[in-house]
């Protein structure tokens, strides 16, 4: 109920505004589907006018914004959201992606475990969790992450891939090797598992 909250509130807040507030939604949603991920964005800024802490238009904002490869704007735009409904795990989850592709790895990795002590099974966390983990250059946690995860999903090929990587940082070359050729198994014109074998034969 507490993530309910937050929600309930902004809506009634955005509805004595000036009731139009499914209708930008609806707007914002067929600009979307049509590939207009500004136009999207757009609909919904009268209501963030009205109500900057509003949950679900800055959770839609943040997504738009990342589509657009405005990652600046959609780290914010999704930090406002978790401002907004703090057990919230989708908004987290989301914030990780304009951080990847900024390369702010420590926040990555503060908001892939933030999402592990809600939910300790979340794969997407986990696997963002290594790759934060990885790219910050510890190498020996980031591959503990990666092959813990695996083990759930073995026949995953980004997973696979992601610990073929990091066995191949980390200098263990023969497991790196077994892992890249298990991937062309599940995904044979991989390229990134060529071109490591034609490498590294």
């Amino acid at each position: 109920m507490r993530i309910l909250i937050p929600l309930i509130l902004a809506a009634c807040a955005a509805a004595a505004e000036g009731g139009d507030t499914q209708a930008r939604f609806a707007s914002s949603y067929a600009k979307e589907a049509a590939g207009d991920y500004a136009g999207a964005r757009q609909a919904l800024e009268p209501l963030l006018r009205a109500q900057p802490g509003d949950y679900l238009a800055n959770l839609r904002s943040g997504w738009l914004s990342y589509r657009l490869g405005q990652h600046q704007a959609a780290a914010a735009s999704y930090q406002a959201a978790c401002t907004a409904a703090p057990n919230a795990i989708e908004p987290r989850l989301g914030a990780m992606l304009p951080l990847m592709a900024l390369g702010r790895w420590p926040e990555v990795e503060q908001q892939a475990r933030q999402v592990l002590r809600q939910d300790a099974g979340n794969a997407s966390a986990s696997r963002w969790l290594a790759e934060s983990l990885l790219a910050q250059a510890r190498l020996r946690d980031g591959l503990d992450v990666a092959e813990r995860l695996a083990e759930r999903y073995p026949a995953d090929a980004n997973l696979v891939e992601l610990v073929a990587r990091a066995r191949a940082a980390s200098g263990n070359l023969p497991q790196a090797r077994a892992a890249y050729q298990f991937l062309l198994l599940l995904d044979t014109r991989n390229r990134a598992a060529l071109d490591w074998l034609a490498k590294n034969p």
